[in-house]
């Protein structure tokens, strides 16, 4: 199937569903998709952590998670600092992991979706071994980066955030899987975790290893070529990622 979008689609989509607690503490959301116009996190959302001794948790199983099972210090350094890595296989790397503790320009979806997904062409693995890690798991980890460039978020943010579709080509992947998944909740899982890796490139925005002026150029160069055809976009953006990072 070709998908084709439009720039500058009008609203975005919001999540419907319940949000429940498990017996850690974790809220599990159950997603219904419904496409309608929405605002941003709520007014003082970041700083409802502060002082939240059940945020504090979260954050500090996503700490544990990631100095250990996830082994993300194994690239990104003990608790996020990258000076801490002593293996000399990690600083050949092309591109270089990210400094997790400098300041992301990615939402809560993009940093949900690179999690679990990995991105395409660097080192980053995905994490998305669900007999290893749960949903709960990655969601705990992104409180932890969040926590990690000052800006704690609560966990029911994230995990609400983390399923709302709010690019052009999220939301067109979404509409896809609403035409596609037929009443069923556990299809329309499976269509959305086929489409993100098919079109993750599109899904996770700016890779940290590109700079901004390349990009830019890479979003002009696309957008002319593929004429907002998906799997045309995906590959021109593939291609380009490609040979920058051979350039360098």
């Amino acid at each position: 199937m070709i998908a084709k979008i439009k720039r500058g689609s009008a609203g975005t989509c919001v999540v419907k569903g319940m949000l429940h607690i498990n017996k850690l503490g974790f809220p599990v959301f159950a997603m219904v998709f419904s496409f309608v116009v929405v605002g941003g996190a709520p007014h003082g959302a970041e700083k409802a952590v502060a002082g939240d001794d059940t945020g504090r948790q979260h954050i500090q199983w996503g700490k544990s998670l990631f100095n250990g099972k996830a082994v993300c210090f194994g690239c990104h350094g003990q608790n996020g600092d990258i000076r801490s890595i002593s293996n000399g296989q990690v600083a050949q790397l092309n591109p270089s992991p990210t400094d997790l503790r400098a300041p992301s320009d990615k939402s809560v979806r993009q940093l949900y979706l690179i999690v679990k997904y990995g991105i395409p062409g660097t080192s980053m693995p995905p994490l998305r071994d669900t007999e290893k890690f749960s949903s709960e798991d990655i969601l705990t980890l992104i409180a932890y980066l969040f926590d990690l460039q000052g800006r704690a978020h609560p966990l029911e943010l994230i995990a609400s955030q983390a399923v709302r579709p709010h690019t052009d080509t999220d939301v067109a992947m979404a509409k896809l899987c609403e035409q596609e998944d037929m009443g069923k909740f556990d299809r329309k899982e499976h269509c959305e975790q086929r489409y993100a890796k098919r079109y993750l490139d599109l899904l996770i925005g700016r890779p940290p290893d590109i700079a901004l002026d390349r990009y830019a150029q890479i979003e002009t160069i696309c957008e002319h070529i593929a004429n907002h055809d998906l799997d045309s976009l995906e590959l021109c953006y593939r291609a380009e990622y490609t040979a920058t990072r051979q350039d360098k």
